[in-house]
């Protein structure tokens, strides 16, 4: 049970890494911080992770009956937590305009359908990885463990 809480915990901070950061919260007095929960939204982060972890679960065979229930748990525990831990990493890489830059561009007709397919291709992805291409992780991983 332990390994496979530990799994568990490996891939959501896995999951976490790969997305955005999506979330409605209240407009805060940081014009930074604003833009970055402007992008999150925009781009649909937080449905994106809930997605992308039940996938990840469906596919690991849980025995957990409410999987899609629980991956919306544990978005929703985490995620506070997870857009302030966002903020320093966002600042390291984007100037407050490049924020502004990338949310007109969320906004638009191509941005919107970006943000829209972005979590089914992941899924999609996801799946074809661990049904199609794992045999071949695995040989590979068994080669250069030799």
């Amino acid at each position: 049970m332990k390994k496979v809480i530990l799994s568990l915990t490996m891939v959501i901070a896995m999951l976490a890494s790969l997305t955005a950061c999506s979330g409605a919260k209240a407009q805060s007095n940081d014009p930074y911080r604003n833009e970055v929960e402007k992008m999150l939204e925009l781009t649909k982060t937080k449905e994106f992770m809930v997605t992308a972890i039940t996938t990840t679960y469906t596919n690991m065979r849980l025995p957990i009956d409410d999987i899609a229930g629980m991956s919306k748990a544990i978005v929703d525990g985490i995620w506070d937590d997870y857009v302030n831990e966002c903020i320093p990493i966002y600042q390291k890489h984007y100037t407050i305009d490049d924020l502004k830059g990338l949310n007109e561009f969320y906004s638009t007709p191509l941005g919107k359908k970006l943000a829209e397919s972005t979590s089914e291709i992941m899924t999609e992805t996801a799946t074809m990885t661990q049904t199609k291409l794992t045999p071949k992780i695995q040989e590979i991983i068994t080669d250069y463990m030799r």
